[in-house]
This record gives structure tokens, sequence and C-alpha cells, in this order.
């Protein structure tokens, strides 16, 4: 289930600076019985991921609301996982920013992972990865839209035994 800018549609503009250059931001919050878990602190994390990209920040009251509705409309009795997705919107081609900014919102709803119950009792298998996490203070502690270093680490094993990697 998807909701783009208050609109369920699937839908998004191929030339949303998030599609063409990972320009944007996202969280990923748990839902149970319909509603979102610690979304106010998710949202905090968000203003500050905005400011710091300089993507002007939504309502955050309107967000809340939205996302809310949203998760009680599609998943009232059970656990479910949000992600919220931020772009700078579209724009023409070149990484300038367009004038004026008209960010572009996403929610998607997706089922919660069925984590088998040995993993809580026994704890999981890890493997350090080969892919080293780039150094890049102004991006720090931001869930900015691009994941290649993440992608590329996943890659490299396809062991079901191991359940994660670990990177430096």
């Amino acid at each position: 289930m998807f909701l783009v800018n208050g609109e369920s549609k699937a839908h998004i503009e191929i030339s949303d600076r998030g599609f063409q250059y990972g320009d944007g931001l996202f969280e990923t919050i748990e839902v149970a019985g319909g509603q979102p878990i610690f979304l106010d602190r998710h949202l905090s994390r968000l203003q500050i991921g905005c400011n710091s990209l300089y993507i002007p920040v939504p309502d955050l009251h309107a967000l809340a609301l939205e996302a809310k509705t949203f998760c009680k409309q599609s998943c009232s009795n059970s656990r479910a996982v949000l992600k919220l997705i931020i772009t700078r919107g579209s724009g023409g081609r070149g990484y300038r920013q367009p004038e004026p900014v008209q960010p572009t919102r996403v929610f998607s709803l997706h089922s919660f992972p069925d984590y088998p119950s040995i993993y809580q009792a026994a704890g999981i298998n890890a493997r350090f990865c080969s892919t080293r996490l780039g150094l890049n203070p102004a991006l720090a502690g931001i869930k900015h839209l691009n994941r290649l270093e993440q992608v590329l680490a996943r890659a490299e094993w396809s062991d079901a035994a191991i359940q994660e990697g670990i990177m430096l």
C-alpha cells in the first residue's frame, strides 16, 4: 500500500530527484495496532535530516496525522512496517536544486518481518563485510536515500545461515 503526496497511488515522477539522485531521506517505523510506534522521535530525526539536506521541512503535525490515518485505515489490527520517504521533489537535469522546492512525500506499508523465534533465544549469525562505509560528516546520522554501500555489502553473501552483515 502506498500514499504519494496524500494520494493512494504507486506513482512517482521520473524526474523526482529521489529517483534521479537519491536526493532525499527516509524513516522506517514499526506499526502496532494501527499506530506508528515512536512517531514523534522519527519525525524529529526526519526534521534534522531535512534541515541538513536543505529540503524544506514538511508540516510535522500534518505529516503525523497523515501517517496515523494511513496506518489506522490500512492495518488497524496487525503489525507492519511504515516507510516514510521525503525527496526534494521533481527538478530538471543536473545537480542544481529546483526553485521552488516542492518535496515529495511517500508512505509505504509492508508486512512486519517474521523472524524465527530462535533468533531471540540463540541470536543470529553475522559476518564482516568487505565493503566499507564512506566517511562524510555532513551525512552522518541522516537516513538518506543513497544506500549503495549497504546494497554492495549485502551482495557479498548468499548463505541463508547468515542474517546480518557488519560494515566498518
